[in-house]
This record gives C-alpha cells, sequence and structure tokens, in this order.
C-alpha cells in the first residue's frame, strides 16, 4: 500500500477511535462553545477603548477560536497519548508493519481535522448570534492555523514525554495551560507593556491569538499576511524544541527498557540466584529444616540454589 493511502487510513482510524468516546468528544466542542455563549453573552455591546473602539466579542471570538485549536492540538494529544503509552499502545505499534511515524502522523492529522471542525463551528456561531464580522482574509486564516496547529501540536507530543503516569496527565497539561491562556489575553486585553503581558510574550499563545485577532481585526486592511511579523513566525520554534524532546525522552525510555531486558537475560543465565526473589518460603523456619518449603511463583523455572542445597529441606513446585 502506497505511504499516502496509510496515511489517510490511519487518521480514519484515528477519527473512529475518537468519536466513539462521546464523553471526551462533546467536552471538546462543547467547552469552547460555553466559554464563547458565556462570555459573549455577559459582555454584549461592550466595547473595548484600547483598541479603537471594537466591539468586546470582535475582539473575544478570534481568541476563543485560537483556544480551539489549542485543545485540539495540545491538550487532547498529549493526554490520549498518555494513556496509550501507559498502556503499551506505543510498544505494540513498534511490533507491527505500521511504521511509526505514519502512526504519529494519524494522530496530528486526527487533531488537524477535530481542530478545523472547533474552528468552523465557533466562527459560525460568533457570526451569526453575536454580529462578528469576517473580513474575508481566508489566506491569512489558513496560515495562522496551520502554524499554530503544527506548533501546539509538538508541545502536545512534547508534553507526552514529559508526563510520567497517564492518569496525571489532565491536571498537567490543563495546569500549565489555562495560566497562560489567561495571561496572553484570550478573555480580555492584556497590554504587552504590562508584567503579564511581557511574562505572555515568552509563550506560543500569546503570538498565536495575535495572529489569530489580526485575521479578524476590521481596522486593518489587506491579506492580513505580513511577511517576517512576529505573530506568524516564533510559534514555529517550540514546535521543533517539542519534536525533539519528544524524540530524546522516547529514546531514553527505549534504552531503560532494553537496560532492563539485558539486566533480567543476564540473571537467567546465571543459574538459581536470578530465582531467588520470584520463590517464597513459607512454614516460618529457616532453611534446612524439614518443615522449610520453598514454593515458585510465576516467572522462575527452578528453586533458588540455597534451597534447592539446604538439608532436610524440599522444593515444591
Amino acid at each position: 500500500m502506497r505511504t499516502s493511502a496509510l496515511l489517510v487510513r490511519q487518521i480514519c482510524y484515528e477519527q473512529k477511535l475518537y468519536w466513539r468516546s462521546p464523553s471526551s468528544a462533546v467536552f471538546t466542542f462543547a467547552f469552547p462553545i460555553l466559554l464563547l455563549v458565556i462570555f459573549a453573552t455577559l459582555n454584549q455591546g461592550a466595547t473595548i477603548r484600547s483598541l479603537g473602539g471594537i466591539s468586546y466579542n470582535q475582539y473575544y471570538v478570534p481568541g476563543i477560536i485560537a483556544f480551539s485549536v489549542i485543545s485540539a492540538c495540545y491538550t487532547n494529544l498529549a493526554i490520549a497519548l498518555s494513556f496509550r503509552r501507559d498502556a503499551g499502545v506505543l510498544k505494540r505499534i513498534r511490533g507491527t508493519p505500521l511504521p511509526p511515524w505514519v502512526f504519529m502522523a494519524g494522530n496530528i492529522g486526527s487533531s488537524l481535522v477535530v481542530s478545523l471542525l472547533l474552528v468552523t463551528l465557533t466562527t459560525t456561531v460568533g457570526v451569526l448570534f453575536y454580529g462578528v464580522t469576517f473580513p474575508g482574509r481566508w489566506g491569512a486564516l489558513f496560515l495562522a492555523l496551520v502554524v499554530g496547529a503544527f506548533c501546539f501540536c509538538g508541545l502536545g507530543l512534547a508534553m507526552t514525554g514529559l508526563i510520567a503516569t497517564a492518569t496525571a496527565s489532565p491536571a498537567i497539561v490543563n495546569g500549565t495551560l489555562f495560566p497562560i491562556l489567561f495571561i496572553s489575553g484570550t478573555f480580555f486585553p492584556v497590554q504587552p507593556t504590562e508584567l503579564l503581558g511581557r511574562i505572555a510574550s515568552i509563550f506560543p499563545i500569546r503570538h498565536f491569538e495575535q495572529a489569530m485577532f489580526a485575521v479578524f481585526d476590521p481596522r486593518l486592511g489587506g491579506s492580513g499576511i505580513e511577511l517576517g511579523s512576529p505573530p506568524a513566525s516564533r510559534p514555529a520554534a517550540p514546535s521543533t524544541a517539542g519534536s525533539l524532546t519528544l524524540t530524546l525522552s522516547q529514546r531514553g525510555e527505549g534504552a531503560r527498557v532494553s537496560s532492563r531486558r539485558r539486566r533480567g537475560a543476564r540473571g537467567r543465565g546465571a543459574g538459581g540466584g536470578a530465582c531467588a526473589a520470584p520463590w517464597s518460603r513459607s512454614g516460618g523456619c529457616a532453611h534446612g529444616s524439614p518443615r522449610s518449603v520453598c514454593r515458585p511463583l510465576p516467572g522462575c523455572a527452578r528453586p533458588p540454589r540455597r534451597c534447592r542445597s539446604a538439608g532436610g529441606g524440599s522444593s515444591s513446585p
């Protein structure tokens, strides 16, 4: 089968797997819409003086669109891969004919599909119900979505390598995301000269939201694309760093697994000494007592050497 066809089938499989978990799928789509409805309704008719008097919803809807992409590409990807890793799925994938890069590309492609659906749904709700205007900058919108999705998919993969256990992944992922969302100006404007604005400029969320707002900003003219502008170029660096972190963490994990296997092989070749741990002694007597019995536990083929050589002791399988 050709590589492109194999990749398409993997994306379709990931989509089936995603939609067969209704609870997580509904939450992914409902949470951004819920935030949009609550804040847009509470601030209906409000304006922002620092941005030339534009309506609050004209500023807020692009921020929710950016949050939808981050939720699909960073949050969902990091949590899902963490649970798959702990379940042993990633190790079993390497034993199949499926190339590992096709598996990872299928996960990323599925996240891109979900983010595209979220962008469409959020934009439709904002335009139809809250009077948001879209200037028709399709090229700028596509460029911002591609760069942002690439960035946060890379960060999601990197976060997978830094999470120790899958049960802790929701707390770690959301705990690192929401504080930065607030200081980056997702819900209310944060001036770049303020302390929180300077801190937020270190992270890619701030630049991604600025790029999305530039697409919807009615004060700007032209196509909305400015080559070499910081909002369009800065988010790409964390994605590269994220992919590198994931690669190094996976290699480290593979090296640890190989080391454990080599130690186990050397222990099995050393004779009965390796079987000491899987065996247990019952009867409460010292070795050599007639009542001492060494019982085998799963994973050991023969009793320990000291049990076989004990006078009067018995070894029973």
